[in-house]
């Protein structure tokens, strides 16, 4: 048993492979229990964002499971899993472990520090656990990473200035507006993560004049500009609004560009002023050639992730620490999989081996009852030599894995079969 990771990040593959692999949020269901039915599957997780998308996942055979893994996210994606497999990243056991928890931290993201991965991480482990798909070691590893992200950030430096991307696009839009969103309306289409993230620094920093959200489930746009003062905007009327917003900031999983060049180009033909668009959307929510019309500014997340790079040199001065932090952590983890593991399991099993070995004397205690003391001693040395000879392969087993997630699975499996 292994756990494994495989994945990638949309900095390091073709940025089309990047928008096929991204999993929507009401697709996950979906995509959990697709992922949990491949043969070595046991356990799943799917953490899948802007930038990512990784499948977490234990399995009974490392070399199978990674290719079921990778084969799948070639069906998913309609890319070639052999051409797909070149542009995957593929971690193991303490790789793995140590790969989630940088993740978690904010160390290995395209912001570094940002601290919107780790809420992105709990939902993938409470989404999975809703799911059925959570077992017992990436339960394990999930909160342990939880609890190690929240400490890369509260005793380390790594979360000061921008660091997250919703917080960077707004700043983009500033400076893109002269150095400041005041008097300004914003049009927000998306009301998802990224979305709210983007409305909600828009209402604590920006100044703006006024905020709208547009969602294709109205009730989740009424809902959020309720929770920020803003105003829900219908879908529909997107369009009209484009006449008159100064910023648009898109955050949606549409397939296809909500704003085509056509209609950017009757929106501008009744503007008096720029148009600045932030697309924060994978896909793209932007229709390419709509950066050649005159009037209007786009910007997508590659824009996004270069101002965010400002006081990046003081949170790389942290890197370090964090890395220590982990590393601690992953020691820390390693010992606990131990303790949960074999010793307390080693010992109920021969515990259960001896209860067997007396019940079975007491039903033959007739027979018992007509030998001699020695011969008696003989039947208990016997008895005894028997049970643990019987257990003393599993013991070695459980010993020599422990702390492994083929450990941990071994462990699991002598608690079922012996109810220990």
């Amino acid at each position: 048993m292994s756990i494994v990771v495989v994945g990638a990040k949309s900095q390091s593959m073709l940025e089309e492979h990047a928008e096929k692999l991204a999993i929507a949020v009401s697709d996950l269901p979906k995509v959990l229990r697709e992922v949990s039915q491949r043969g070595d599957v046991e356990e799943v997780v799917v953490l899948s964002t802007c930038l990512r998308t990784e499948i977490y996942a234990v399995v009974d055979r490392f070399h199978p499971g990674v290719t079921q893994l990778q084969e799948w996210l070639g069906h998913y994606s309609g890319l070639p899993s052999e051409k797909l497999a070149d542009e995957l990243v593929v971690a193991y056991d303490d790789a793995a472990v140590a790969h989630l928890f940088e993740v978690a931290s904010g160390i290995d993201s395209a912001v570094l520090g940002e601290g919107e991965v780790l809420g992105q991480v709990k939902r993938a482990f409470q989404a999975a656990q809703k799911e059925g798909v959570l077992g017992p070691v990436l339960r394990q590893l999930f909160k342990h990473a939880i609890e190690a992200g929240k400490k890369a950030r509260s005793e380390t430096s790594i979360a000061s200035g921008i660091t997250s991307m919703a917080h960077a696009a707004v700043e983009l839009a500033k400076v893109q507006s002269n150095g400041s969103l005041k008097g300004k309306s914003v049009l927000v289409v998306g009301a998802g993560e990224m979305g709210t993230g983007l409305a909600e620094a828009l209402s604590k920093r920006a100044s703006v004049e006024e905020v709208l959200i547009a969602n294709r489930t109205k009730a989740k746009a009424v809902q959020l500009a309720n929770n920020i003062g803003a105003k829900p905007l219908p879908m529909a009327e997107i369009p009209k609004a484009l006449e008159s917003v100064d910023v648009v900031f898109l955050s949606t999983v549409s397939p296809k560009p909500l704003l085509t060049a056509d209609s950017l180009r009757e929106a501008t033909s009744k503007r008096s002023s720029p148009l600045v668009i932030v697309d924060t959307s994978i896909p793209h929510n932007v229709e390419s050639d709509a950066k050649l019309i005159d009037g209007i500014v786009v910007l997508d997340l590659s824009d996004v992730s270069d101002l965010a790079e400002v006081g990046l040199a003081h949170r790389s001065g942290e890197i370090a620490s964090v890395r220590k932090l982990l590393g601690k952590e992953l020691l820390r983890y390693q010992e606990s999989v131990a303790h949960r593991g074999a010793a307390p399991v080693i010992s109920a099993l021969r515990q259960r081996g001896e209860d067997i070995r007396q019940g079975v004397l007491s039903n033959f205690e007739s027979e018992l009852s007509q030998l001699d003391k020695k011969q008696r001693e003989v039947v208990e040395a016997m008895t005894k030599r028997l049970i643990a000879t019987y257990l003393h392969e599993p013991t070695v087993r459980l010993k020599d894995a422990s702390g492994s997630a083929k450990g941990e699975r071994l462990t699991e499996a002598i608690r079922h079969l012996f109810d220990i």
